[in-house]
């Protein structure tokens, strides 16, 4: 009797947890892509162990989801794999952070005076500057009715993330530029098609003092349309 009832818990067990979930895959942008598992139930709801991969070889990301929501510590890092940051999604705190945690393409602009001895930190995306910042990438598309012309490959995509004092994402632009500005179209995105995880950033700070800054963040098209970053 005993020895059928540990039988039969081992069987709703495995049965619970072998069919609640299944595997996915898809491209968050042209050279990353997702492995993920989502509730059978809800396959829009991620549940499960996460990663992003970049051109198929360098983890880029690694964490856990339960019912949707990051869980746990997670793991960000470089295209190159070097670690970048880790960040305990229970706690809302980063737990380390590298000095190399920087892009080229990524920039900062604060509305506000700046004297030569104030000291200045800019806001912090949970997630790292490069994987955290792709959730706003990932939808930048080209404009339509540019014309058969156009060699997409000339357009910048500019993403602009206004963060308030709070860390909270105030203002979300995507703005395609051609380099002599005749083209200049600007798309202001719905922070409700963004989860909240994607809504929160540790504050820009001015002398101590938490302040408003705008997140520039400059992306290439290729010949096809596909954005790079």
């Amino acid at each position: 009797m005993k020895y059928l009832l540990i039988l039969l818990l081992f069987l709703i067990t495995t049965t619970s947890y072998g069919q609640i979930t299944r595997k996915k895959s898809e491209k968050l942008i042209e050279d990353v892509q997702e492995n993920y598992t989502v509730l059978a139930d809800s396959p829009s709801v991620k549940h499960g162990l996460y990663q992003a991969i970049y051109r198929k070889k360098t983890a880029i990301a690694s964490g856990k989801y339960e019912r949707g929501k990051r869980v746990g510590v997670w793991h960000f890092y470089s295209k190159k794999g070097v670690l970048l940051q880790n960040y305990d999604y229970d706690k809302h705190a980063i737990t380390f952070s590298s000095p190399v945690d920087t892009m080229r393409a990524v920039r900062y602009v604060i509305d506000d005076e700046i004297k030569p001895n104030d000291a200045i930190s800019a806001p912090i995306k949970p997630g790292s500057v490069y994987f955290g910042y792709l959730a706003y990438v990932s939808q930048i598309k080209v404009p339509s009715r540019l014309g058969e012309e156009i060699d997409v490959s000339n357009l910048s995509a500019i993403v602009e993330l206004l963060v308030s004092p709070g860390g909270r994402l105030a203002d979300f632009k995507i703005r395609v530029v051609s380099p002599s500005g005749y083209i200049n179209k600007v798309a202001e995105i719905p922070l409700d098609t963004l989860t909240n995880e994607d809504r929160i950033f540790l504050p820009a700070t001015k002398n101590g003092e938490n302040v408003g800054m705008t997140v520039i963040i400059t992306c290439r098209f290729d010949n096809r349309g596909r954005i790079y970053f």
